[in-house]
């Protein structure tokens, strides 16, 4: 990876038309920003990460690499219409670019702008089928969108595949229970609980599905 960073790099922050920069960087001060920008963003001081990127961005406004990271960096400064705007640049040089779905995606849930998250993630979900990031976020939409029958089928599909995912497993007991299925979600939590034994959402749910269950059977009687 040391030997064709050099190579791969400018070919990542360069548009795909491959138009040459008015003043183009050195592999050095692009390497330097790089770094001085990880070195911010450890101490978890954003703007300044940012900043030391600024140069490159300059010289490379159109560049996917950049135009990704400052994307990561300002939502987790949770400036999140700057995080959009630095993801959709890149997204115009790859459009099919999970990555850059997934962080789209991300960006609207920290919002709680479900229709959005729902509508992204199905995106990545039609390029890649079993994304794990993807049907997460596009299980617990429909979930809050209301769409719980297809919430439970994308949480039962990847549950197939991933058998002991303790986050299908959280996510298809939280459907269930929504629709008062709370036996068979207290059975999810449960399973949870013996591959994550402080797993907080299935300790909250676990009393819950028990009194629901409880209340669901009176009420037959």
């Amino acid at each position: 990876m040391r030997n064709i960073l050099p190579y791969c790099l400018p070919f990542l922050l360069l548009p795909c038309s491959f138009a040459a920069p008015s003043q183009p960087l050195q592999h050095e001060q692009i390497k330097q920003a790089y770094y001085d920008s990880y070195a911010c963003e450890r101490k978890h001081d954003y703007a300044g990460a940012l900043r030391a990127l600024s140069p490159v961005l300059t010289a490379y406004p159109s560049g996917y690499t950049v135009n990704y990271r400052c994307g990561w960096l300002s939502y987790c400064d949770s400036s999140f219409t700057d995080a959009l705007a630095c993801y959709r640049k890149a997204q115009l040089i790859y459009p099919s670019s999970l990555e850059i779905i997934n962080s789209i995606t991300i960006v609207f849930a920290a919002q709680r702008d479900w229709p959005s998250v729902e509508k992204e993630a199905l995106k990545a979900v039609k390029i890649d089928y079993y994304n794990t990031i993807a049907n997460y976020w596009y299980a617990r939409s429909l979930m809050f969108n209301g769409k719980y029958r297809l919430s439970e089928e994308v949480s039962r599909k990847m549950l197939a595949v991933l058998p002991t995912s303790v986050t299908f497993l959280v996510t298809l007991g939280e459907t269930l229970f929504t629709v008062k299925k709370f036996d068979e979600a207290r059975e999810l939590f449960l399973s949870c609980i013996i591959l994550d034994p402080e797993n907080k959402t299935a300790n909250r749910y676990l009393p819950l599905c028990t009194g629901g269950s409880k209340r669901t059977k009176k009420r037959s009687k």
